[in-house]
């Protein structure tokens, strides 16, 4: 497991290192600061995939308001996909399954940056990254 959980750490870094070189800034830190608490500002969801396998078909992606992310798949019949979504030090976050033609949410994601990785079986179908404003 500590073989996976380097490599994981490597993905994220370099995935961290794409994000800071495509927006300027870096955003690591949770300023829990009262004042831009009360002003509840929408919050951003941006997702950046790298697609491996394009034989199968999953979908990321949010609702209009940007305050939730669905995970779709629509495939082999009968296969399950999973979605495993990680903190940028490489902790698990989520872990969500579903079947072809199905479809999940997932909310009370707090801002940050986040690896995601979605698997069919063994087969890794596709990565990326997320990241909440």
């Amino acid at each position: 497991m500590n073989c996976r959980k380097s490599v994981y750490l490597t993905t994220i870094r370099a995935f961290v290192f794409i994000a800071f070189m495509a927006t300027g800034n870096l955003l690591l830190a949770n300023n829990n600061d009262p004042v831009k608490e009360e002003k509840k500002q929408k919050q951003t969801i941006t997702i950046e995939k790298n697609m491996v396998d394009k034989k199968k078909l999953t979908r990321l992606y949010h609702n209009f308001d940007q305050n939730v992310l669905f995970f779709s798949a629509k495939g082999i019949s009968g296969k399950v996909y999973h979605l495993t979504l990680f903190d940028i030090d490489g902790n698990i976050i989520k872990q969500v399954k579903i079947r072809n033609n199905e479809t999940t949410a997932l909310s009370a994601l707090e801002k940050g940056n986040y690896v995601f990785e979605t698997f069919a079986d063994d087969d890794k179908i596709e990565d990326g990254l997320i990241i909440i404003k």
